[in-house]
């Protein structure tokens, strides 16, 4: 692809749609729209992607639960005396 500028992004959507539990729910096509719309407004980007995925962990954990730390030096612990 010599003379052609390519541009990779990276939108973290647990970073921007936690908030918002009926934008989660939105089909794939509606996640690019909407991202699309904040690039354009941000970024001003306004072609379209040549390719863009959108990937869903539903049991990710964005940020640690309050105790995690005590839970896993509990865990650890218990290994090491156990051993």
């Amino acid at each position: 692809m010599r003379g052609q500028q390519i541009n990779l992004i990276d939108t973290p959507g647990h970073m921007d749609f936690t908030a918002e539990a009926e934008v989660i729910r939105r089909d794939d096509a509606a996640l690019v729209e909407l991202v699309r719309e904040e690039l354009r407004e941000i970024m001003e980007i306004t072609t379209a992607p040549l390719l863009a995925r959108v990937y869903r962990w539903e049991r990710a954990m964005p940020y640690y639960q309050v105790g995690h730390l005590d839970r896993v030096a509990a865990r650890v612990l218990k290994t090491v005396v156990s051993g």
